[in-house]
């Protein structure tokens, strides 16, 4: 399909994603520091304490390929959910 050949490979390739103040940048450091923030009782960054993440917005702005990049990254496995399917 012509969406998954051109799919971005790395986060490098998400447009409008440079910088340490990207939100993929910002997810990328929750996720990193995720085990470590769960076992300490006031942790230092913002939403350092949930459990999971939620990211909004309309349609086709990348979303689930931000997602699936950074946990790609990470050695993880991501999983996304929508209203219709109710996890």
């Amino acid at each position: 399909m012509w969406v998954d050949k051109y799919r971005p490979t790395s986060t490098k390739q998400l447009i409008g994603q440079k910088g340490d103040s990207s939100n993929v940048a910002k997810l990328t450091k929750w996720i990193r520091n995720w085990t470590k923030n769960r076992s300490d009782s006031k942790p230092k960054d913002a939403g350092a304490k949930f459990k999971a993440v939620l990211l909004a917005g309309p349609p086709g702005v990348g979303k689930t390929t931000a997602a699936q990049l950074v946990c790609k990254v990470r050695g993880l496995m991501a999983r996304s959910c929508s209203k219709r399917s109710l996890c």
